[in-house]
């Protein structure tokens, strides 16, 4: 689910943020998130980017504004759907992926 959810939100934010950028915050936000929601208590909630360190909360915040405001400013609003196909168009599989391929993600 965090995979997907950072590809989404990578190509959602990909005119604003470089999309290898947007996933690899989003993927160490969400598993910040992830652990304090499964009641693991943490000490540090810092996100590391290179050799900045940045508060996760600040972080998360920020990702969520550029969302909101790339979906509500967008000509067409997104969904996951959307999100989705324009990227496997990018990646020329604009037919998906066979049940096969899909099974081998789980």
């Amino acid at each position: 689910m965090t995979h997907r959810m950072a590809q989404r939100a990578a190509v959602a934010l990909k005119d604003t943020i470089p999309p290898g950028n947007t996933y690899t915050l989003l993927k160490q936000f969400y598993g910040i998130r992830s652990k304090i929601a499964h009641g693991q208590v943490l000490k540090d909630h810092t996100i590391r980017f290179g050799d900045a360190r940045m508060d996760a909360g600040k972080v998360g915040m920020y990702l969520l504004r550029q969302l909101l405001r790339s979906c509500l400013l967008a000509a067409k609003p997104w969904d996951a759907a959307s999100l989705d196909s324009e990227m496997l168009e990018r990646f020329g599989r604009t037919g998906g992926y066979s049940e096969a391929e899909s099974d081998n993600e789980q």
